[in-house]
């Protein structure tokens, strides 16, 4: 009978937790499983269901703890495997008891060394118990958010050997630690997917496809208000009949559109106005569904699907409202193709989707309009382009990563053609399926979403990185879209910075279509190194890499990301370092500082 009720017990977690394949799993908590040549084949056929992340850290320990005892080292003497024994054990107990240290300073997947209420990690802890706290104490005063294998602190090399373990082992013991409040749920959620954010009157809205928000019934648009016991959804003028793209303020008003025949109680065409408290149409002749809409010289155009017709004649997918009805835009991307996006700049406007021309244009996908004519600027273009952002007069794009057997993912426009920016070729190594959906601008730094996995070492994030420059690696935001059908489809960065989309939880913390994202990533590189000037360039390299910045260093290492030493160059003999292989590699002088960098 016991048996099973066990059975039962597990049936019924199965069917409230997502099950995750142990070895994906592994990945997340961290990427050194793919660096380890003993792993069991079965680790990708075992699923498991971890309730949390701390839960998932178990699972990591544990099974890490278990592959570490299944190998013999001849080498070791009887003292060192005793040591090896008693310290599993140890490790086997801490993973039990599931007491970690809490991320409470970062938006990414980061290591934790001790954190701010004395909780120690795996490999902290272990040193606690084997009689070396005090070198516990100062790698968490001087390298609390170090890798392993970047801790300047001397003495762990040492203490690994006499206890049994390689610097490698505790590089995969060491676990990266999520953020402790990431997102916030905002009153329940929207029951549905979320495509738009933007503030109005001082309220959040929300629109896209979805009939209720937290408790309130709500079809299509939902405004986010405080009440007498909280904040809580209300619907907004009756509600829109059809899927809802864009909300957009002009003159003072809200603009929805989308596909759909009525907002409130008034018949409307794809396109509807709110103004003191009531929808009206706004024009009655775009007769198909709109993508995006934009304001450029004063002037609101809207993109899409569909046709207007005027005195000049019928155009197609890009409009202009000239303050009674819409109008043909300047340019006209050809019959039946399909404008997901547009930005503009000072210059003009730029369209993206899926299309072959505009205004008899050939073009793919993407094309300009200079205030004048119509630019093919889709050199380097694969796929449909989901979103265009302007980022210190750059100009960037969202696609899916793979098209067509090309990388996209998030594209930068320069030398007249597109290319991907540095960053995607990783993130596609690991998440081939992935697509970028929305780009912002934050505070002249680019963030990119969608559905994908982005790893910086162990830094560890889903759906929302973030690039400092087009020439630095992303760092992950957060951890969100857990499964592969959930994507985020927007980013809005306002009083707030809040996230929308198809999600549902953040391994299974309920969230359900929009979340509040709480501060931004802080630069992690600025907080772990001792010495924090130390730099080489260019950051990717391509053979080589010029030091910067070494202070009274005299020689530095090259290391691969195992630990393994490459090469060691005298400084005295020269500021160029000629790299001996390619890929993810890391710098370290001989005064303790250290700097990662890929060799392309």
């Amino acid at each position: 009978m016991k048996k099973l009720h066990l059975i039962l017990i597990c049936l019924l977690v199965s069917s409230l937790l997502k099950a995750v394949p142990l070895i994906e799993l592994m990945r997340k908590v961290n990427l050194e499983v793919d660096f380890q040549d003993d792993i069991p084949a079965s680790w990708k056929d075992i699923e498991v269901y971890p309730e949390n992340f701390n839960a998932a850290i178990q699972i990591h320990l544990l099974h890490v703890e278990e592959v570490l005892r299944s190998r013999q080292y001849d080498y070791m003497n009887t003292e060192q495997k005793s040591h090896r024994l008693q310290l599993l054990d140890v490790l086997h107990a801490y993973a039990l008891e599931e007491k970690f240290p809490q991320n409470v300073h970062y938006r990414f997947q980061t290591p934790v060394f001790i954190d701010d209420f004395g909780t120690h990690c795996a490999v902290g802890y272990l040193m606690k118990r084997s009689g070396s706290a005090d070198l516990a104490w100062q790698i968490s005063q001087v390298n609390n958010l170090a890798y392993v294998r970047e801790i300047t602190v001397p003495g762990v090399a040492e203490w690994a050997q006499q206890w049994g373990f390689t610097v490698n082992e505790l590089a995969w013991i060491q676990p990266g630690y999520p953020p402790n409040t990431t997102l916030t749920a905002l009153a329940g959620g929207i029951q549905g997917t979320v495509y738009s954010i933007t503030e109005h009157d001082g309220y959040l809205m929300a629109a896209g496809y979805f009939d209720s928000a937290g408790t309130t019934p709500a079809s299509n648009v939902a405004m986010y208000i405080s009440g007498f016991a909280g904040w809580l959804w209300t619907e907004v003028g009756g509600g829109i009949n059809g899927i809802v793209f864009k909300l957009i303020n002009f003159e003072g008003d809200l603009i929805a559109a989308g596909e759909f025949t009525q907002a409130g109680s008034t018949p409307v065409n794809n396109i509807a106005r709110y103004r003191n408290g009531t929808w009206e149409a706004m024009g009655t002749n775009v007769n198909g569904e709109v993508h995006d809409m934009l304001i450029f010289n004063n002037e609101l155009y809207a993109f899409g699907l569909f046709q207007v017709g005027g005195t000049s004649g019928t155009s197609f997918n890009a409009a202009k409202w000239n303050g009674t009805s819409w109008v043909a835009a300047e340019f006209s991307p050809a019959s039946g193709s399909l404008v997901l996006t547009a930005a503009a700049d000072d210059q003009g406007i730029w369209i993206g989707g899926n299309f072959s021309s505009v205004s008899g244009v050939s073009c793919r996908n993407l094309a300009y309009w200079n205030g004048q004519t119509v630019e093919d600027r889709s050199t380097g273009i694969y796929g449909d382009i989901y979103d265009i952002e302007v980022v210190n007069n750059e100009v960037y794009s969202a696609s899916s990563i793979r098209a067509l057997g090309h990388t996209q993912g998030v594209m930068r426009y320069s030398n007249n053609e597109w290319s991907p920016i540095t960053g995607v070729q990783e993130i596609l190594q690991s998440d081939s399926l992935g697509s970028f959906k929305k780009l912002a601008n934050y505070n002249n730094k680019l963030v990119a979403a969608g559905n994908l996995n982005v790893y910086a070492n162990m830094l560890f994030g889903k759906g929302v990185a973030i690039w400092d420059t087009p020439d630095s690696y992303p760092e992950p935001l957060t951890v969100i879209c857990d499964d592969l059908q959930e994507y985020v489809e927007e980013v809005y960065i306002g009083s707030s910075i809040y996230l929308g989309g198809s999600f549902n939880d953040n391994f299974n913390s309920e969230l359900r279509g929009i979340a509040q994202l709480d501060g931004i990533v802080q630069d992690i590189s600025k907080q772990n190194s001792p010495v924090k000037v130390f730099t080489a360039y260019p950051n990717p390299a391509e053979g080589s890499v010029t030091l910067s910045n070494y202070g009274n260093a005299t020689y530095v290492e090259v290391l691969d990301l195992q630990g393994k030493l490459l090469m060691t160059h005298l400084i005295e003999s020269g500021d160029v370092i000629k790299l001996p292989k390619t890929g993810n590699l890391i710098l370290q002088t001989d005064t303790g500082s250290t700097f990662r960098i890929l060799n392309k």
